[in-house]
C-alpha cells in the first residue's frame, strides 16, 4: 500500500501505523482502535517502570545500601526470571556488595540465559556475553587472591563492541 501524500482518513492512519510498525502492517489497524493504543501504552509504561526500578536499584548500590539494592533486583528477577538485564543487574549488585561466590554463580547463569534468548540480537548477545565473561574472570581472579593485570585492555575491547545504547548505558565496565 502506498502512502497518500495528503492525510485522507482511514488510509492515512493505516499508512501511519504501518510506517511506525512495518512488521505488523498485515492487520487493519484502524479497526483495532483504542484497545491497540491502550495495550501499546501499557507496554511503554511497563518499560518505563522497569527502567526506573533498574536505575533505582543501581542508585541504591552506588549509595552503599546493598541490602535494599539486592532486594529490589531480586524483585525484578522474580517478576521476569528469564530477563537477561535483570539477572545481570542482580549479579552486579552481588559483586559490588562483596558476595563474590553468589556473583560468580549469577553471572554464569546469566550467560546461559543470554545464549538461549531469542529476543536479543547477535550484537547485543555478543556484548552481554563479553560483559558477563569479563565480570566472571574478574571474580575468579579475586577469589583466587590474584591480581588481573590486563583487565583494562580487556575492558576496552568489551567496551568497543557494538551493542544497543540501553545495554551499554546500564552495563558499563571501568576503562
Amino acid at each position: 500500500m502506498s502512502c497518500p501524500t495528503l492525510p485522507v482518513g482511514k488510509a492515512y492512519r493505516s499508512c501511519q501505523m504501518s510506517a511506525l510498525s512495518p512488521h505488523l502492517n498485515l492487520f487493519d489497524w484502524h479497526r483495532l482502535g483504542a484497545s491497540f493504543r491502550k495495550d501499546l501504552r501499557d507496554q511503554i509504561q511497563m518499560r518505563l517502570i522497569n527502567n526506573f526500578r533498574v536505575y533505582r536499584a543501581q542508585e541504591l548500590a552506588r549509595q552503599g545500601e546493598f541490602s535494599k539494592a539486592k532486594k529490589a533486583a531480586q524483585n525484578l528477577v522474580q517478576r521476569a526470571p528469564h530477563s537477561v538485564g535483570f539477572n545481570l543487574l542482580l549479579a552486579d549488585i552481588e559483586l559490588f556488595s562483596g558476595n563474590l561466590e553468589n556473583a560468580r554463580k549469577q553471572y554464569e547463569a546469566t550467560e546461559e540465559l543470554i545464549e538461549l534468548s531469542a529476543e536479543l540480537s547477535e550484537r547485543n548477545k555478543r556484548y552481554l556475553v563479553a560483559y558477563a565473561d569479563f565480570r566472571t574472570i574478574a571474580v575468579k581472579y579475586r577469589l583466587a587472591g590474584q591480581k588481573w593485570s590486563e583487565w583494562r585492555a580487556v575492558a576496552k575491547l568489551v567496551d568497543d563492541l557494538d551493542a544497543d545504547k540501553r545495554f551499554k548505558r546500564v552495563f558499563r565496565l571501568p576503562t
